[in-house]
């Protein structure tokens, strides 16, 4: 018996190499298509962004009456007022008595000691203390 032998032709090497070929491009034809979609997408989305990111927003009126700029008028009697306070010398303040209230712990009372001074120490209070009765049952 004879063998069927598949006889391999320069033309029927041409046509299994053009059917691989159509396959690649097939193949790269739908990577391209994903491709140009994300690009699309990607295209859209800074789109969106942009109008997004550029929206307008309005300023109440009050607060535009608020920023207005400053007109730079100085009040002469005022700055001459300031020059006229009296001032101290590095000697006085440091002569210049500081004070602070003390308030006593135990009577509430409220006293003002300079804040050199030691503070006051309370004065101790005696405590009754309950004393017993003789006994008249015992002898």
């Amino acid at each position: 018996m004879m063998e069927n032998k598949i006889i391999t032709t320069p033309a029927n090497e041409t046509r299994k190499a053009v059917k691989k070929q159509f396959a690649i491009m097939k193949h790269k034809k739908q990577l391209l298509t994903i491709l140009s979609l994300l690009f699309i997408c990607v295209i859209g989305w800074a789109v969106v962004s942009l109008f997004a990111a550029q929206q307008k927003t309005k300023i109440d009126s009050k607060f535009l009456k608020y920023a207005t700029p400053l007109t730079a008028n100085l009040d002469l009697e005022t700055l001459n007022a300031l020059e006229s306070k009296r001032s101290f010398t590095e000697s006085e303040l440091t002569n210049f008595p500081i004070f602070r209230v003390y308030t006593d712990p135990k009577t509430r009372e409220e006293k003002v000691i300079s804040i050199d001074a030691p503070l006051p120490t309370p004065t101790p209070r005696a405590t009754p203390r309950p004393t017993t009765a003789p006994n008249p049952a015992t002898p």
